[in-house]
């Protein structure tokens, strides 16, 4: 999420804002993709911040390596996607906050796959 602020979506906005040359339409819609991206990473990133200190599970302390892998690929998939991809569910605010949580869980579902 920090690389994608300083990678990605403040460039796209010195672009978009006449600061640098480039296509402001281009750029706009990549930082405003960039910018969903990192939504979507914000309620997974706050429950397993939060859960590592509150859960007593053992899911978020002994993750396998099989589950860590599948957990990684997917979200180097979404970053992927956030960076030259489409925005799909990502078009609305609301999308992507129903986004955010849907990964939420699923991230849960594949941790809970011990």
């Amino acid at each position: 999420m920090y690389l994608n602020v300083w990678l990605v979506i403040w460039p796209t906005w010195q672009v978009s804002m006449g600061r640098r040359m480039g296509d402001a339409a281009e750029a706009t819609r990549r930082g405003r993709l960039a910018s969903r991206t990192n939504l979507l990473f914000a309620a997974p990133m706050l429950f397993f911040m939060g859960g590592s200190a509150h859960l007593s599970s053992p899911v978020l302390s002994e993750v396998a390596s099989g589950e860590l892998l599948s957990i990684v690929a997917l979200i180097a998939a979404l970053e992927l996607n956030g960076l030259k991809g489409r925005f799909g569910p990502l078009e609305s605010a609301g999308g992507a906050i129903a986004s955010s949580l849907s990964l939420t869980l699923l991230l849960i579902l594949i941790a809970e796959a011990i």
